[in-house]
């Protein structure tokens, strides 16, 4: 394994990409909506958009470059700041993708 697997050119959605393609995707997210359809629950819809790509990819990044606090992958240190996970559209409050 590299030493850095993440570089400064590649988002956390490339390096979610490298491991999973949309065949995979799609298999949770049609067996939700299926079970959603299934117990009538009308208002709930389950869809795959590039903000919980993004997100999924960033925690898979996260577990490969280990920080011993989430809030430093958005720090303002060069030493500790993951760019690529600083620059996604997932909140540094709330750890969850922005909208």
């Amino acid at each position: 394994m590299p030493a850095f697997p993440i570089d400064g050119q590649e988002q956390p959605v490339d390096f979610f990409r490298r491991f999973v393609d949309d065949d995979i995707i799609q298999l949770p997210v049609c067996q939700t909506n299926l079970y959603v359809k299934q117990m009538k629950l009308s208002n709930v819809r389950y869809d795959t958009d590039e903000s919980e790509i993004v997100f999924v990819g960033m925690l898979l990044a996260m577990g490969l470059h280990d920080l011993p606090r989430t809030e430093l992958y958005w720090s303002s240190d060069h030493l500790l700041r993951v760019t690529p996970i600083a620059q996604s559209s997932v909140s540094k409050k709330s750890g969850k993708p922005s909208m």
